[in-house]
């Protein structure tokens, strides 16, 4: 079940936003996906999947490495958020400018 709702789902809804990029603005499509990719430029509509997976695998460093000490979570957690902070600062991936200042500093 992780595998089917906690990763399938996202890549689903992946590859149907990939698979219909051209018809993002469509009302019929945008009217049943739009919390998908609602404030997203048109380019990065794939934004709140990558934000899925960051919430993902935040919780999965904490399970998966309950093993290890607190200090090696800690590293691995703190090198995936600067990743995803880094592709959020150079894409600035909504429109609206506040949006992306706000992100940067959740």
């Amino acid at each position: 079940m992780l595998i089917v709702w906690v990763v399938g789902m996202p890549v689903i809804a992946l590859i149907l936003m990939y698979t219909n990029r051209k018809r993002l603005g469509d009302e019929v499509f945008f009217s049943r996906y739009r919390m998908l990719y609602q404030g997203l430029k048109k380019k990065h509509f794939y934004w709140e999947i990558v934000n899925t997976f960051r919430k993902i695998s935040i919780v999965s460093i904490n399970v998966f490495l309950s093993l290890y000490p607190d200090y090696i979570k800690a590293i691995y957690a703190m090198l995936m958020l600067a990743i995803i902070f880094k592709m959020q600062e150079i894409l600035q991936p909504y429109e609206i400018p506040v949006f992306n200042w706000i992100e940067q500093r959740e």
